[in-house]
Formats: structure tokens, sequence, C-alpha cells
């Protein structure tokens, strides 16, 4: 019972420090193996209060209020615990999605491509959907942007409505922004 209590203020704790809208899962709440029951139980009784929602098996959020009411975390938000393990990216947003957060077309996939070369990632949640890209190379927090880039000049010719003169000054300006040494990683 002690355990419980202790597990459960420290997640309260954790949870309170967060902003809203935030997704997160068990990992990030720190919790120890032998502390994984108590804190199942924890999560649950967070949800039963309306302190937090589950987005799917594992992943929760913390809601954020608005004049309209409670709002749901953002489709990026919802993918971002997928794009880590144990705090570390394996994994990143590529095809369309990527291509629209970059802003070189407007389209909007109805599902989303994650790159990741450790695992293969599907998530099928309310309206989100994704499904596995192989990368060939291991996603790091270090390497993912270079990655994009690659994406980029890759699907260049097939990026959707993309304004081919705004598509090679966004590539220019991408390739100016980062070091020599950045560069020939992005060549390797």
């Amino acid at each position: 019972m002690v355990l419980l209590v202790k597990v459960a203020e420290k997640i309260e704790r954790k949870i309170k420090r967060m902003p809203e809208g935030t997704t997160f899962k068990y990992q990030q709440l720190d919790i120890e193996a032998k502390e994984y029951g108590a804190a199942t139980k924890a999560i649950e009784r967070l949800i039963g209060k309306g302190i937090i929602k589950r987005v799917t098996t594992g992943v929760f959020y913390k809601p954020k209020q608005s004049v309209f009411g409670e709002l749901r975390p953002s489709e990026t938000e919802i993918i971002k615990p997928y794009l880590f393990e144990q705090g570390k990216r394996n994994a990143y947003i590529t095809g369309t999605a990527l291509y629209n957060n970059l802003g070189l077309t407007t389209q909007v996939p109805k599902t989303v491509k994650i790159a990741s070369r450790s695992k293969r990632i599907y998530i099928s949640s309310g309206s989100i959907k994704a499904k596995p890209v192989k990368s060939y190379v291991d996603v790091t927090e270090e390497n993912y942007y270079l990655l994009e880039i690659l994406d980029v000049l890759k699907d260049f010719t097939k990026i959707p409505d993309l304004n081919k003169k705004g598509g090679i000054l966004f590539l220019q300006n991408k390739l100016r922004s980062i070091t020599d040494k950045e560069i020939n990683r992005l060549i390797n």
C-alpha cells in the first residue's frame, strides 16, 4: 500500500508539471519495473478523475481546456510518443505529412508515414492512422532532420502540388543553415 501511494504521488507530480495537451507513455514517468503494477492503478485513477485521458493502449495525454471545452492533442503530439523509445528518438515522420509540416504542400494525408530502422510503427487512434516506412540508417536526435532533407530531395518530383521554385528555395535555405560537418553527414 505504501508503494502504491509513493508511486501515485510521484506520477501525479510528474503529470502536474507537464503542459496541457502533452502526450506521454509510461516510460516518460520514470517508473521502475517493480512499480509498474502500482503505476497502472495510479494511471487508471487519474483517468477516472479526468486528470488525464487515454489516446490508445499505453499512451495518455493531459487534456487542454479551452472556452469551447476540452481539446484533444494535435496529431503531431499524439504521434510524438511513438517516435521515441526510452527517451531516445528512433523514428521520424516522413512522406506527405512531413512535406505538409515543412510547408511544401497543402495536401494532408489520411495516413502518416513513420520511418524507423529498429521497429515497425502502426497507429490507429480515432482519425489518426500511421504506417511504417523503412529507414536504412538508425534514426537519432542528431540526424533525423538530415533524413528529412534527404526525403525531400528523394521525393522532390513526387511531392503533391509542390511549387518547384519554392521547393528549390526551401532546400537552398536548409542547406545553407547546416554546418559543413552536417553536409558531409548528409552526403554519406
